[in-house]
């Protein structure tokens, strides 16, 4: 997990039951993980409007 202050999230929880963590949604994101200032967002990010797509790409059914 990349994130301390995730690790005890529900959604990360759930997720790393089926060993899927932050890398498989949001790429490598280099730069954001090497950023201490925690300025640079991850390579891929969703707005809103498309959170139901992607969840749709692993879950037959999901409701945000």
């Amino acid at each position: 997990m990349c994130h301390d202050n995730y690790r005890k999230e529900e959604l990360s929880v759930i997720h790393a039951k089926e060993d899927t963590g932050c890398v498989d949604c949001h790429g490598d994101s280099l730069e954001h993980r090497n950023d201490e200032d925690n300025i640079t967002p991850p390579d891929i990010m969703y707005p809103l409007a498309k959170v139901d797509n992607l969840c749709q790409e692993c879950h037959n059914e999901h409701d945000v």
